[in-house]
């Protein structure tokens, strides 16, 4: 999987029109079986965890 497309995706699900959305739920939007894979793929990836990046984008 492309981390940029990953974070183009990310950044449309949890926008702020969006924010009531979990973690996980983008996980399966995303199409990850398992919510904490795609949770420590993304911080391998991109360096802080998915609820960081959230936080740090709003």
């Amino acid at each position: 999987m492309k981390i940029l497309w990953l974070i183009c995706q990310i950044g449309a699900v949890c926008s702020k029109s969006s924010s009531d959305v979990t973690i996980a739920e983008v996980a399966y939007t995303l199409g990850f079986e398992y919510p904490n894979y795609f949770a420590q793929r993304f911080k391998k990836k991109v360096g802080i965890t998915p609820t960081q990046y959230r936080n740090q984008t709003h």
